[in-house]
């Protein structure tokens, strides 16, 4: 059977399952909302059947946590839950983790797009943001996954021509751009320089972070991307 055992001290551990429900989670023609509700419903499913007690928190709303339960009825009882999750409210996610109060020693996986200016580190190895919020959960005994969610639209350019951008959690913030391949070129270049920082970060501290996109398979997601969680 499959449990998560890396990061366990004791035979039932404590799972929790942070979810960003910011707007920006609403893009691609598969939603990064999608994978993010597919991904949390797998790893809750594998944790529950190894006799972990998990919770699953909306970060828009995180003092009402979900209690995910072994057997058929428990994960219906979930799916319905993150069916009925709405992507659009305004998520922070340090806010929304401290806000949950004390934490069970055990696993924390965020599922998010960081895709927040407080997220974009200055430098490659400053990020003083997630560097606070990881401190925060060492603080907490917790061990932790970063699971970096983009559409595959965000990581394959596939635009031609003039296009009129709109910040999709600020309509009011608009910017027109040629996308020619030099504005390519450098935009793949700050995505690099995004996710090697927060790489970088989450190394310094000790946890995992995967970079996950809504065009790749979600099985090779799970059990070859996801290996180092859990382990058969």
């Amino acid at each position: 059977r499959l449990y998560i055992k890396e990061y366990m001290e004791e035979k039932e551990g404590s799972v929790h399952l942070f979810l960003d429900t910011s707007k920006s989670m609403d893009y691609g023609e598969k939603k990064k909302s999608e994978l993010m509700k597919e991904l949390a419903a797998a790893l809750a499913y594998i944790s529950v059947s190894s006799q972990d007690h998990v919770k699953v928190y909306d970060l828009g709303k995180p003092g009402r946590p979900f209690t995910a339960n072994n057997g058929k009825a428990g994960f219906r009882n979930l799916q319905v839950t993150l069916e009925k999750m709405e992507v659009g409210e305004k998520a922070d996610i340090l806010e929304g983790v401290r806000r949950t109060g004390n934490m069970a020693a055990g696993l924390t996986v965020i599922l998010s797009d960081f895709l927040d200016e407080k997220y974009f580190p200055e430098k490659e190895e400053k990020n003083g943001e997630l560097d606070l919020l990881l401190r925060y959960l060492a603080y907490q005994k917790q061990k932790v996954v970063l699971l970096h969610i983009l559409a595959e639209e965000e990581v394959e350019i596939d635009m031609t021509g003039s296009w009129n951008l709109i910040d999709s959690e600020d309509e009011t913030s608009k910017v027109m751009v040629d996308m020619e391949q030099d504005t390519i070129d450098r935009y793949k270049e700050q995505l690099n320089a995004f996710t090697k920082g927060l790489q970088v970060t989450c190394k310094k501290h000790g946890a995992i972070y995967h970079l996950c996109h809504t065009g790749q398979a979600f099985d090779k997601i799970i059990f070859d991307e996801l290996r180092d969680i859990y382990e058969h």
